[in-house]
């Protein structure tokens, strides 16, 4: 099981399942830093997702959107 797969499974009854459809399918890092991107529907329960990313992901301390270019 990839983490997408385990992602949505931790977010079933939260997430609706147009929103889980659309959950990235991954995430980048730096050094114990989550980069995430989020499409538009997803932003209002970004903190939520975030969280989830926390639990799946016991060695990052942080996660963050990646909101545009850098």
């Amino acid at each position: 099981m990839g983490f997408k797969d385990k992602l949505k499974v931790a977010l079933i009854g939260i997430l609706t399942d147009e929103e889980l459809s659309v959950l990235p399918r991954g995430f980048q890092t730096i050094g114990d830093v989550a980069i995430i991107k989020l499409k538009q529907l997803l932003l209002e329960k970004k903190i939520l997702i975030a969280e989830k990313y926390l639990d799946l992901l016991p060695k990052m301390k942080s996660v963050y959107l990646n909101s545009g270019r850098v």
